[in-house]
């Protein structure tokens, strides 16, 4: 049976209303983030100590991956869920997004290295730049396939690449344009922010007042844009797995068995 079209739009929308439609909900699950990432954001801007500062961005990423875990299952399975309401919790999932997050980025920055080496050595600069745009080519649909695994383990489903690759198949640029359309936003509010900061470092505003005040305007933005990257995710997940059709707003119950 061949695979559903993605309907990248419905995808998009669907991700930004469900959010915003029910913002307070998902906000009282990122609360506790919020305030560790403003904090985070605070000391960062008082102490300026570049080795703490990778230190406590660590920790951020951690604590990030155990907030999309809760998140994906919000949209996966209501907001009843009883495990999206323990969202600081490391259980065996967390591991799973853990391990899966680096070996897709390992894949993909060692497939890009390879061919622009490749292409550096037959043709110098000129094969660089263009087998480098390849690799980027060849990646972002793979990245963007494999993406679906984070849905999938937050589910509790099968999350071997192979059965994730095979959703993807006949979808891989419209998962990629549906990344890009869900990210786009979050992205142009981050730039006007570190635009304005820019401005009021240049107007001699004092550093760490700047970086005090911004923190809790970035933590937002962090947390608006994963919430939005998991329900683009999940509602993805659950059209090309051939779960229930989530785009009517309404998440009946939790998806059948793969």
């Amino acid at each position: 049976m061949p695979n559903a079209v993605l309907p990248v739009f419905d995808v998009v929308g669907s991700a930004y209303r469900r959010v915003f439609g029910h913002g307070r909900d998902l906000m009282a699950i990122g609360r506790v983030p919020f305030f560790l990432l403003t904090a985070v954001g605070v000391v960062d801007a008082l102490v300026g100590n570049e080795s703490f500062s990778k230190a406590l961005n660590f920790a951020v990423n951690i604590m990030m991956i155990m907030v999309l875990l809760a998140w994906h299952r919000v949209f996966l399975f209501g907001l009843g869920d009883a495990d999206a309401a323990r969202p600081l919790n490391w259980t065996s999932r967390a591991w799973k997004f853990l391990w899966n997050s680096f070996g897709i980025a390992f894949l993909a920055v060692l497939l890009v290295i390879a061919l622009a080496m490749i292409g550096l050595a037959i043709g110098g600069t000129q094969g660089l730049v263009a087998f480098g745009a390849a690799g980027l080519m060849i990646v972002a649909p793979a990245v963007a396939s494999l993406g679906l695994v984070f849905p999938a383990i937050a589910a509790d489903h099968p999350a071997g690449w192979k059965t994730i690759w095979a959703y993807g198949e006949g979808n891989r640029w419209r998962l990629v344009a549906t990344g890009v359309l869900t990210a786009l936003p979050t992205f142009v509010v981050s730039l006007l922010i570190i635009a304005v900061v820019a401005g009021l470092l240049y107007a001699g505003g004092s550093p760490r007042v700047v970086g005090v005040v911004a923190a809790p305007v970035f933590a937002i933005i962090q947390l608006v844009g994963g919430a939005v990257l998991a329900a683009s995710l999940s509602y993805s997940y659950r059209v090309l797995s051939r779960h229930p059709d989530p785009l009517d707003g309404a998440l009946l119950g939790p998806p059948t068995s793969v």
